[in-house]
């Protein structure tokens, strides 16, 4: 997948929610073509692997960061594990001239990580952590041509009791 086309996609999952409107719901993890009327027999633990992908990104800024400002020397935002790699994405203002970026995790632990790139069309930011994310289960991909416009979506930001619900206000 092309950067361009990665950054796209997580649009749609930091924006409207859609990251968790089809994991969290999912019957299963198969394609849709392959999926059962059963419902899966471990709702709880479905839920809290797709938790687990929402992490807290703070951030110290370079002395004399121009950005700091406007939008302070530490900021703090929520970020989303995509691979098992250590790959998270986040909005990009939030790393914007950092010295140091570390992630929490949904188990309280804290991390290091580093900026591999930032999209300016987008606006997002791909970060990796410098050590193994054992115990975090990355986010399960999904598809936003499927969400409609008024579609209700629920937005997790990081921490146990933020999510909120939200509607899908336009596709771009």
């Amino acid at each position: 997948m092309k950067p361009s086309q990665l950054a796209m996609s997580m649009i749609a999952l930091l924006f409207t929610g859609a990251l968790f409107a089809g994991s969290l719901y999912a019957q299963d993890r198969s394609p849709p073509d392959q999926k059962s009327a059963q419902p899966s027999p471990r709702p709880e633990a479905d839920t809290q692997a797709t938790l687990s992908a929402v992490v807290r990104v703070r951030m110290k800024a370079i002395e004399g960061a121009r950005s700091a400002e406007t939008l302070g020397a530490q900021r703090e935002g929520s970020g989303v594990v995509l691979d098992e790699r250590g790959h998270i994405v986040t909005i990009g203002y939030v790393v914007n001239e950092a010295e140091t970026i570390e992630i929490t995790t949904h188990d309280n632990r804290t991390l290091p990580v580093t900026l591999v790139g930032y999209d300016h069309a987008s606006g997002l930011s791909l970060l990796r952590t410098l050590a193994p994310l054992d115990g975090v289960t990355p986010m399960v991909l999904g598809s936003a041509d499927s969400l409609a416009v008024h579609e209700p979506v629920m937005l997790l930001p990081y921490g146990s009791g933020a999510a909120s619900l939200g509607y899908v206000m336009s596709k771009r």
